[in-house]
């Protein structure tokens, strides 16, 4: 896809390394953040015989089936960036614990609020795409922050990692809770700029 400056920064890392230049026919499909679409995708890659299938899968579960039918046609599959969480038959998987950069979001929070003496934290999260590895990963680890803490999260609602969604989130949330919030976390860059426009 291409939510965000950073899927387009990846997705663009992928081209070049897996380039003409560098001895590889590449077929790229941009699923536009649709998981049918990358299934289908895929499912496709198989009927042709491609060598490898490398998936940044947009969500986490749902690909047992077609990963079995890729096993079975003896191609090896490369999963990049967001994990697969109900199905192992993947070759690779290269990426980060998503889990530990929501801790790493709450530690950060942790230490700012201390710093600066303020014992009352309400809080809005923008999430991103709701049941992608990112989005389990970094709010699970956030939340328990939050839980630890007795930090106040007032809502969480998702941006599916894009600007514009992040800063729709924003306008609803300066609405439904004027005056009563005093941080906003966002699960990317782009919602956060978003999140600023709003």
């Amino acid at each position: 896809g291409h939510e965000s400056d950073w899927r387009t920064a990846s997705t663009n890392s992928v081209k070049d390394a897996f380039s003409e230049e560098n001895g590889f026919d590449l077929q790229f499909v941009d699923c536009d953040n649709n998981s049918d679409t990358q299934i289908q995708s895929i499912r496709s890659f198989i009927e042709q015989q491609v060598d490898y299938i490398v998936i940044d899968p947009i969500v986490a579960t749902g690909w047992d089936t077609v990963l079995q039918e890729a096993e079975d046609a003896e191609i090896p599959v490369i999963v990049i960036d967001r994990s697969i969480e109900d199905s192992d038959k993947y070759t690779a998987w290269i990426g980060t614990e998503m889990l530990n950069e929501g801790l790493a979001a709450g530690a950060w929070l942790k230490a700012y609020t201390e710093a600066k003496g303020i014992d009352d934290v309400n809080i809005l999260v923008i999430s991103g795409t709701t049941g992608s590895s990112a989005q389990i990963g970094r709010s699970e680890g956030f939340d328990q922050y939050v839980e630890s803490e007795g930090w106040n999260k007032l809502d969480e609602q998702t941006g599916d990692f894009t600007q514009d969604g992040g800063q729709k989130v924003m306008e609803s949330y300066c609405k439904s809770y004027d005056g009563q919030f005093n941080v906003v976390v966002c699960q990317n860059d782009n919602e956060a700029f978003g999140a600023i426009d709003a």
